[in-house]
């Protein structure tokens, strides 16, 4: 395996582990009281990258839905975002997390 399929899948673990520990963690209250957007630097395969955390309402906020994306990016010379992967869970009032969709996430600026 090359070392860019190996930071790829680095980083798609580190994205699928915080979406599991939210999925976990995280009430639909708790989702509404996430920041709008928290970041942290983490090493993946070597790289130091943001693992940022979104909060937002989902395109169709009168269902209450709350849409939390998690995101991995790498900045490069300059601050432009060279590489970054994302996934998405929608906390909902009254039913368990799911998975964002690609549209929800293209939705939502992603």
């Amino acid at each position: 395996m090359d070392a860019r399929a190996a930071f790829n899948d680095a980083a798609l673990a580190a994205v699928e582990s915080e979406i599991v520990r939210l999925r976990t963690a995280l009430s639909y209250a708790q989702a509404c009281e996430l920041p709008e957007a928290e970041g942290r630097d983490i090493v993946v395969a070597g790289r130091e990258v943001q693992l940022t955390t979104f909060r937002q309402r989902t395109p169709s906020a009168s269902s209450g839905e709350v849409l939390v994306t998690v995101q991995v990016a790498r900045f490069g010379l300059g601050g432009i975002v060279s590489y970054h992967i994302e996934k998405g869970l929608i906390f909902s009032p009254s039913a368990t997390p799911r998975d964002a969709t690609g549209p929800e996430l293209t939705e939502s600026g992603g």
